[in-house]
């Protein structure tokens, strides 16, 4: 995401929610829903911890520098998973595309490469065996590659929101009720 860099669309839409008496949590979470998914998620966090802050009655300013804190660290994290991430999905790629470049050396060395795997039963078979294994690894990496993202991109946001409602003087039963 942009880390709550608003375009001057968000702002408007924000102004507009506010001028039409909608108070500044509702606003927020209002106008982004004509952000993409992972920027509308941010938006809808800093409406709750926002919303949270205000009702705890938690000084605005330091709670959501520190909310943007912990976004920043988990935005990190996310370029941390994806550069980790680069080098395996390159090598699947680099394989998937080896038995190509092998049919087309022996075409280069003069081999009969092309004609023994498609006029030959065996050359069918090592098509059909190849092929398969091929779609299989690629399902499979891509399986791998996904099971390494996180499933949840806001992990420990329910706890940031019951510090913020606890710092606020509130007790513990009733920030985890809210």
């Amino acid at each position: 995401g942009r880390g709550y860099v608003a375009d001057d669309g968000m702002a408007a839409r924000v102004a507009g929610g506010i001028e039409g008496g909608v108070s500044i949590p509702d606003a927020i979470s209002s106008a982004s829903e004509h952000e993409t998914a992972s920027d509308a998620q941010e938006w809808r966090e800093l409406a709750c911890a926002w919303d949270v802050a205000s009702n705890a009655g938690e000084p605005l300013a330091p709670t959501l520098r520190d909310f943007a804190g912990s976004l920043r660290d988990l935005a990190q994290a996310q370029r941390d998973i994806t550069v980790a991430l680069a080098a395996p999905v390159a090598t699947a790629r680099l394989v998937m595309a080896l038995p190509l470049i092998g049919v087309l050396f022996g075409v280069v060395l003069g081999f009969n490469t092309l004609g023994t795997l498609f006029t030959s039963p065996i050359g069918w078979a090592c098509l059909v065996l190849g092929g398969g294994m091929m779609w299989l690894a690629s399902r499979w990496n891509r399986r791998l590659v996904r099971s390494a993202q996180p499933r949840d991109l806001t992990p420990g946001l329910e706890f940031d929101l019951t510090a913020i409602a606890v710092s606020g003087g509130g007790s513990l039963d009733r920030a985890r009720a809210g």
